[in-house]
């Protein structure tokens, strides 16, 4: 349960990151200190939970990172609060 969270973590943290700025790609390796850009990461996650070499804690981790990224990148997942009543109208007109 651990790892899934931690790969939830990372893809929901990607996401985050994505959505503010996502820097220019490049295919050179960063060195240390500089920024990985999304598509990077993704390319490495979906590599991952393809290998089957790798272990599986490995791949289901990536599969959930990438499963999270998903769900938080699709608008139709989320409501605006506006749009959702804080109290039904029997218990508001009380």
């Amino acid at each position: 349960m651990v790892r899934h969270e931690a790969a939830e973590a990372l893809g929901g943290g990607i996401a985050e990151e994505a959505a503010e700025s996502d820097p220019p790609h490049t295919d050179a390796k960063p060195a240390a200190g500089q920024q990985v850009s999304i598509d990077d990461v993704v390319k490495e996650l979906k590599r991952w939970a393809k290998d089957m070499n790798a272990p599986r804690v490995v791949r289901e981790s990536c599969i959930v990172a990438l499963d999270e990224m998903a769900y938080n990148n699709d608008p139709t997942q989320f409501q605006r609060v506006a749009d959702v009543p804080s109290l039904p109208p029997s218990i508001a007109a009380a």
